[in-house]
């Protein structure tokens, strides 16, 4: 019975993981997400690893205490084309310093990975 507590009381502190930790939000940027229109003045919440909400700066409030990215004139994609950015997708995603539409050869400016900065 004890071991049983154990791994459960081990899988639900992995479970609030992410819930400590303040949430990060890009604003401001240009957000790409294949097939879709741009989306000016974005903001993109991360809780976690997982985006919890998306839109435009005067849709998505910004928690107080949320690790700030200031996008203005950045653009965001998606790190896959597979998986657009979208609440509820994992947060992979690139930041470019300029229009990647333009120059798809560029390299990100910053990469996000499962909601951590890795770039």
């Amino acid at each position: 019975m004890k071991p049983l507590f154990v791994t459960m009381a081990a899988a639900l502190l992995a479970a609030c993981a992410g819930e400590g930790r303040p949430a990060k939000a890009i604003v401001g940027a240009t957000l790409l997400n294949p097939g879709k229109p741009p989306v000016d003045y974005a903001v993109i919440l991360i809780r976690g690893s997982r985006v919890e909400k998306v839109g435009t700066m005067t849709d998505v409030p910004i928690p107080a205490g949320s690790e700030k990215l200031q996008g203005y004139g950045k653009f965001v994609t998606p790190h896959s084309e597979a998986e657009p950015i979208s609440a509820g997708a994992t947060a992979n995603l690139k930041v470019f310093a300029h229009d990647p539409r333009s120059n798809p050869q560029q390299p990100p400016e910053r990469v996000l990975s499962e909601g951590e900065w890795t770039k």
